[in-house]
């Protein structure tokens, strides 16, 4: 191996780890938010448990914010099983790429 490959394996490397740090945290990000959502949803579901008028008029008004919060919680979702994926990938990139340096 020539120096300038080396040297260009040495960058991606690091730049894949650096890549791969960035998603954990955002994975972290995004899990906290979801269990913070996960945790409103149970406060509501019991506030209104005896109240089912109140819940069922506002559940009613709030429609299309309910719809919003759904397709919100869905993109999340979503993220969140890509940043898995990725993650996935990059461990997969930076193990093959510290194989192919020795």
């Amino acid at each position: 191996m020539d120096k300038k490959n080396i040297l260009n394996n040495h960058t991606l490397l690091s730049q894949i780890r650096e890549r791969l740090e960035y998603r954990k945290e955002c994975l972290e990000h995004i899990s906290i938010c979801l269990k913070h959502q996960e945790i409103n949803d149970k406060v509501t579901k019991e506030f209104y448990h005896k109240r089912p008028i109140i819940s069922f008029i506002l559940k009613l008004y709030f429609i299309p914010l309910n719809l919003y919060n759904f397709c919100s919680k869905l993109k999340m979702l979503h993220y969140y099983n890509k940043c898995l994926k990725e993650i996935e990938i990059l461990n997969l990139e930076y193990r093959e790429n510290e194989n192919e340096k020795y």
